[in-house]
């Protein structure tokens, strides 16, 4: 699969058919700390890319979907009771 967009060395996304496979460079973040910007508060669970690149086997891929209303889509979502853990 061709990689549909880049972000440095830190972040790789290829499209199939509108479905996002995203790959992440875990140590990019800790290697270059100039380039790192964060809005909102930080979560170490889901900011420690380093911490998250070493552990053994999880969270290396994820999938990114897209919505077009992301409130209407929040909103849906902690109707429906299925997050552990919604960040508002």
């Amino acid at each position: 699969m061709r990689v549909s967009a880049v972000n440095g060395k830190r972040f790789s996304i290829f499209n199939n058919k509108g479905l996002n496979l995203c790959l992440m460079n875990g140590y990019y973040d800790s290697e270059n700390p100039s380039q790192v910007v964060t809005k909102g508060e930080y979560w170490e669970i889901y900011n420690n890319q380093s911490e998250i690149a070493n552990s053994i086997n999880t969270h290396k891929v994820f999938i990114n979907l897209g919505v077009e209303d992301l409130k209407a889509e929040y909103n849906r979502i902690k109707e429906l009771g299925i997050a552990a853990l919604l960040i508002e």
